[in-house]
């Protein structure tokens, strides 16, 4: 054997320990190990982080999507059926959460609210309050809503119509 096959020789044995290990680890998490995911994802992180920082280039979003890739495969580890390399399935979740990214970005652009100055002077930033309603004033909202479209369909027909309308003009004043 020349020194180039022997090199391909190596590489294939090389891939067959490393998913066997994946396999064993795949196993292992299923079983409930947490360390096993853990083993999983310090093997895979530096790979994913730059096949991600390829698509999104930026790291905010290369962080965010990494860490939507491990919960993912975390989640549907058992949708894994070992028909392609756990790596190849893995990257294809990764590549996919980038490209969500992408996606999010195209729809909600980002501004930064950081003014730009010299290196040396101070960067001022600003803080925003989320003035939306939190689930639980959502949840609260629609119930009371329901309710009170329940008791607006047990009031008499003239009453429920006079409400009717008054809410309809309400509703055209804001």
């Amino acid at each position: 054997m020349n020194v180039v096959e022997l090199s391909s020789v190596s590489r294939i044995a090389d891939h067959a320990q490393i998913a066997r290990r994946d396999a064993e680890l795949v196993a292992a998490v299923r079983a409930g190990s947490g360390a096993a995911f853990g083993e999983l994802q310090r093997h895979y992180s530096d790979r994913l982080y730059r096949r991600i920082f390829s698509i999104t280039k930026n790291h905010e979003d290369t962080e965010d999507a990494l860490q939507e890739t491990f919960l993912r495969a975390f989640a549907r580890l058992e949708s894994f059926e070992g028909r392609s390399l756990f790596s190849t399935w893995l990257t294809r979740i990764a590549i996919n959460s980038a490209l969500m990214c992408l996606r999010r970005r195209r729809t909600r652009p980002e501004i930064s609210l950081q003014e730009q100055r010299e290196p040396r002077e101070e960067i001022y930033s600003f803080d925003l309050l989320d003035m939306s309603l939190n689930p639980e004033q959502i949840c609260d909202l629609r119930q009371r809503s329901g309710r009170i479209l329940d008791a607006i369909e047990r009031l008499d027909p003239k009453s429920r119509s006079v409400v009717g309308i008054w809410i309809t003009k309400e509703c055209w004043r804001k």
